[in-house]
C-alpha cells in the first residue's frame, strides 16, 4: 500500500511503530485535505483487518 500511494499520487505516507506504546503511527501528506483522509481511511480499514486476525 505504502508503494501505491507514494508512487501515484504525489504524496508521503509513512507508517512506523511507536517507541513508546503498543501501536501505528500513520502520517500522511499529500496535495488536499481529501486525498489524505481517503488514504488514511484505507491505511485503517486494512490495519483493522490485520487486528481481527
Amino acid at each position: 500500500m505504502l508503494d501505491k500511494y507514494s508512487k501515484t499520487n504525489n504524496c508521503d505516507v509513512l507508517l512506523r511503530k511507536s517507541g513508546t506504546e503498543n501501536l501505528l503511527r500513520l502520517m500522511v501528506q499529500a496535495e488536499s485535505k481529501n486525498l489524505v483522509e481517503k488514504i488514511v481511511k484505507e491505511f485503517l480499514i486494512e490495519i483493522k483487518k490485520l487486528d481481527e486476525n
